[in-house]
């Protein structure tokens, strides 16, 4: 889609749990993960799809310790995708779930981000929720964000919010070259079209990720 990306992960976080103390919706507005820093400047750069992929720390990190699933994770998921839309008035806003394990297998994981997602859509006609198929019982590695970023692309293609950046345009090496530089990106979308031979001009397209995984080093190239 030719998209100006920004990614924004903390290892380890979530909702209402986490493997880290900071809490997703305490530390959103903040320029670093800790409730203590400085607030961030959210209206520099204003995206037009904000993509949500929360909720797998949620399950692993109680799972691990023998605890039940929290039960506050439909709540805290849907005042922080208001806290969002309080920012970002305009946006599209994309609900991902899906990846690794508890995104794909756990069911209380399913049935509360269902519940958030019943929610949202309800009142937010600018809410929409994607699943990946995809999933790696370990955290994805480039070929498995390969596999999910063309899931993700396919499935956008077909929105109709997505139209006005479906412009087919002439594809030329440079673009090429730029694809093949970024092929191990994740959300491989939101940096480069899929091939050369199918590339795609754009409004001036931004999207952003929120996540609880940072990605490697490896992993961020381009």
């Amino acid at each position: 889609f030719n998209a100006d990306y920004r990614n924004i992960a903390v290892s380890g976080v979530g909702i209402t749990t986490g493997w880290v103390p900071m809490k997703a919706g305490a530390i959103r507005d903040r320029r670093y993960p800790d409730t203590n820093s400085p607030l961030a400047n959210l209206h520099g750069w204003t995206p037009n799809v904000v993509f949500v992929n929360l909720g797998e720390n949620d399950d692993s990190y109680p799972r691990a310790h023998g605890q039940p699933f929290p039960g506050g994770f439909t709540g805290g998921y849907v005042a922080l995708i208001d806290a969002i839309r309080t920012v970002y008035p305009d946006a599209r806003i994309i609900l991902l779930r899906g990846g690794m394990y508890g995104g794909a297998q756990s069911e209380p994981l399913r049935k509360a981000w269902e519940s958030a997602v019943t929610r949202l859509e309800a009142e937010d006609k600018g809410v929409s929720h994607f699943v990946f198929e995809h999933w790696t019982s370990t955290h994805p590695r480039v070929a498995d964000d390969r596999i999910m970023a063309n899931e993700l692309i396919t499935w956008l293609k077909q929105q109709d919010f997505m139209q006005a950046h479906h412009q087919p345009a002439q594809s030329n090496g440079k673009h090429q070259q730029l694809e093949q530089k970024n092929s191990e990106a994740v959300f491989q979308l939101s940096i480069h079209p899929p091939s050369a031979t199918a590339s795609w001009s754009s409004l001036p397209l931004r999207l952003v990720g929120v996540s609880g995984n940072q990605f490697d080093k490896r992993q961020a190239t381009g």
